[in-house]
């Protein structure tokens, strides 16, 4: 994460599974925590305090909503959002 200036990286890391994963959002909330949306097909993807964490891809990827601590040391919350397929 870069410092509020943008001049130096405060902090790196990584998020994801074995399979495809993509970022395709990232925001910081009032705490400082950065926020992410993204699509994954990835079944071993780290899904701790889910609301959802069945993938229900139905052949498609799921969105993925992530949180990860101001200080980029803790995944705090990561849940699936999808529906199997009505046809």
């Amino acid at each position: 994460m870069l410092s509020s200036n943008g001049a130096t990286l405060d902090w790196a890391t990584y998020y994801g599974g074995t399979d495809l994963d993509v970022v395709e959002g990232v925001a910081r909330n009032a705490a400082g925590d950065v926020v992410l949306f993204g699509e994954t097909v990835s079944t071993d993807i780290p899904l701790p305090n889910a609301m959802d964490s069945t993938l229900t891809r139905d052949g498609l990827s799921d969105s993925v909503l992530a949180r990860i601590t101001d200080v980029g040391t803790a995944l705090a919350y990561a849940t699936l959002v999808g529906e199997s397929s009505s046809t």
